[in-house]
């Protein structure tokens, strides 16, 4: 799997969970196409509500 279709599914399973502040700063580093950023975000997110995610979405290896 690709960084940013990475991004874009974690960003839909944290959607519900983020403030709008940082829903929206993910969005513009998302609209930025900063992929390595906003992968960096997601996982500290999930990490920080407790979400499990796939070996897929976290790009192990």
């Amino acid at each position: 799997m690709d960084i940013q279709t990475a991004v874009q599914q974690i960003r839909e399973t944290l959607a519900p969970h983020l403030n709008d502040f940082s829903l929206e700063m993910l969005d513009v580093v998302m609209m930025d196409e900063e992929w390595e950023i906003a992968h960096a975000m997601c996982l500290e997110s999930a990490e920080y509500h407790h979400i499990e995610l796939s070996d897929a979405l976290t790009l192990v290896p």
